[in-house]
């Protein structure tokens, strides 16, 4: 049945796709950002209503969903990087208190599931565990121990959301997303350890050179269009068993035979990557596991839809889009 649907952040790198894909299913779909989009959703541009708001504004989020009839909520809306380990007080102002607005809004006006885009960076350090090296067990989504600030709050943005679930307000669950690459990610660029392998891809569409670390580690990486398809199963199905969902590929790769992918897939002969572990040493805490996404499997139907080969040939004409229509990182601030 076709819902009116909000998505907050949905001219973000992961909410383009979520946009795209809840109108190709038939919904309405009501976008709330701090910036318009003047790229990602160009073509789309008369298939959405875009609302400009502030998560920090209760009163007119209470009113904007009374004005819409929202039926669900997808709350990707947040500050990302650079800001998520030297800004936290900016940080909790709108990535908590901001949640709790959305959830406070969606218990008065009775809107039935709020599904809330968390980060896989909640997950504890996997080193020393069955989780790490040399055995990378997939990673229940239990296991967790958020180090920096963005991920503290996400993982208390989490407990929030169950707890307005676990008293009646609404259906919740919060999803987790692996080192997810696509064409989005290069254009508006957030750091992270996967911004590396992100990096990778576009120097050989670039015929850029890289020299890099880490060819024995071991991730996780899943396209984007599949944490898309995942988040929009959890708004569609009938019920969410699972409080929490984790979405990546389901198996690790060793970087060093992805990018070996990569160079084949784009005939690069300028990237080279060192033996060893740890290919993101300069990015803020990285921690390499494979998510377990049986929950997801299970629950939301969830399969990934693109394999290496295939997400990286949408990825170059998605990016080819992208160039076309003028997308540029200036343009893209919203998270």
């Amino acid at each position: 049945m076709p819902m009116n649907v909000l998505v907050t952040g949905g001219t973000g790198i992961i909410g383009v796709n979520v946009v795209r894909q809840l109108n190709a299913q038939g919904h309405t779909v009501t976008v709330m950002d701090v910036k318009p989009d003047v790229g990602f959703l160009s073509d789309i541009r008369s298939e959405y209503r875009f609302v400009r708001g502030d998560l920090q504004d209760l009163p007119w989020i209470i009113e904007l969903l009374k004005q819409d009839r929202i039926d669900q909520i997808v709350h990707l809306g947040a500050v990302m990087s650079p800001h998520h380990t030297t800004h936290p007080y900016m940080l909790s102002k709108i990535n908590l208190e901001g949640t709790l607005n959305i959830f406070e809004a969606a218990k008065l006006c009775d809107v039935g599931r709020v599904i809330f885009g968390s980060t896989r960076g909640v997950i504890a350090r996997t080193e020393g565990t069955p989780y790490g090296a040399p055995y990378y067990d997939p990673v229940p989504s239990s296991f967790t121990g958020p180090r920096l600030p963005l991920t503290i709050l996400k993982r208390a943005a989490e407990d929030l959301g169950l707890c307005y679930a676990r008293n009646g307000f609404f259906e919740f669950c919060a999803i987790r997303y692996a080192d997810f690459y696509g064409a989005e990610r290069v254009i508006k660029p957030e750091r992270s350890q996967a911004s590396v392998f992100n990096d990778v891809i576009l120097a050989a569409i670039d015929g850029c050179s890289l020299d890099l670390p880490g060819a024995d580690q071991v991730f996780d990486p899943v396209y984007i269009k599949d944490c898309a398809a995942g988040t929009v199963a959890a708004c569609t199905v009938e019920k969410l068993p699972a409080r929490v969902y984790q979405l990546g590929s389901g198996r690790g790769i060793k970087f060093g035979e992805a990018v070996t992918q990569v160079c084949d897939h784009f005939s690069a002969k300028m990237i080279t990557v060192a033996p060893g572990f740890n290919f993101a040493p300069t990015e803020k805490d990285p921690n390499y596991c494979v998510l377990d996404i049986e929950d997801a499997r299970r629950d939301l139907g969830y399969s990934p839809a693109f394999g290496l080969q295939e997400g990286l040939a949408d990825f170059v004409l998605t990016l080819e889009r992208y160039r076309t229509s003028g997308a540029s990182s200036a343009a893209m601030v919203s998270a």
